[in-house]
């Protein structure tokens, strides 16, 4: 009885996968109008940094780590 659900359960999702793919075909395309999208947040990209140097600070060097008693009783 597991196994004939499996198969209706897949027989199911093949339909319904066939369906979206039928009625995504039959939609029209939009149409390119060769406007461009402005930016959008990127600091790296602001007219007022380019050319800028940003200082980074260098990546601190990994240390011992220690929890004083993890573990104990």
């Amino acid at each position: 009885m597991a196994i004939v659900k499996l198969l209706a359960a897949g027989a199911l999702g093949y339909l319904a996968y066939r369906t979206l793919q039928a009625r995504q075909a039959k939609r029209e395309a939009l149409l390119d109008t060769g406007v461009r999208t402005s930016p959008h947040g990127d600091p790296l990209l602001d007219p007022e940094l380019v050319g800028a140097r940003i200082e980074v600070p260098p990546t601190p060097a990994a240390g011992a780590q220690s929890s004083r008693g993890f573990g104990a009783p």
